[in-house]
């Protein structure tokens, strides 16, 4: 696991480019130095808060069952789009168990969070059931995985790492009707910022409610 994690923040690479409806988003290559993309890693975020995230439909794990999920079920709620390189690394279940601490404050902020990588939903099951049995993690998965194994959502979300056939580590904030409001990505053997995400929603909410 170290050494994965170590290779994956040794290529990874924020940078911009132009998504087929004109938006600008992110995409990662692996042509630059942990130095480098160091100066990348602050807020970033789509050119327009009004850019509507793409669509998609996948299969996703739910309480242990392999289930259908359409991006419109995300609709109504706030939602944390979560993308993670690989399932079975340290960093993976970190991330995922992190967010599943405090799924109650993100309920509290009518909030649903998302695990999402390129894994099978097989994969995906057989991580969920690692996480819930091995005696070596603190938690269970209580946030659903998201299978892209077309790589197709990570490509339209400007994630894919294209020579790796990965998505970079990032997370995206969707508001209820589907609109981004924020993204930011993490490199290196980092864990997520959880407290962040959650510092964020409340900011934003307390914004809302003022103006």
């Amino acid at each position: 696991m170290k050494e994965e994690s170590e290779t994956y923040a040794k290529k990874a690479k924020l940078a911009d480019v132009s998504s087929s409806d004109g938006n600008e988003v992110m995409e990662v290559d692996s042509s630059t130095s942990v130095e480098h993309q160091q100066t990348n890693l602050l807020f970033l975020k789509f050119s327009s808060v009004t850019t509507l995230v793409p669509a998609f439909k996948c299969p996703t794990i739910i309480n242990g069952q392999i289930v259908t999920l359409s991006s419109t079920e995300m609709l109504g709620k706030w939602s944390v789009l979560v993308f993670h390189a690989s399932d079975f690394t340290e960093l993976a279940a970190q991330d995922i168990l992190a967010f599943s601490s405090c799924i109650s404050e993100f309920e509290t902020l009518n909030t649903t969070v998302w695990a999402i990588s390129i894994d099978s939903e097989f994969t995906h099951l057989a991580f969920a059931q690692q996480l819930h049995s091995s005696s070596a993690l603190s938690g269970k998965a209580k946030i659903p995985l998201l299978s892209d194994f077309s790589q197709k959502i990570s490509r339209d979300y400007g994630v894919l790492v294209k020579d790796l056939g990965v998505a970079a580590r990032a997370i995206f904030i969707i508001d209820p009707v589907q609109t981004l409001q924020a993204t930011w990505m993490d490199h290196g053997n980092v864990p997520h910022n959880v407290d962040e995400v959650l510092r964020w929603l409340n900011l934003y909410n307390k914004d809302k409610m003022s103006s």
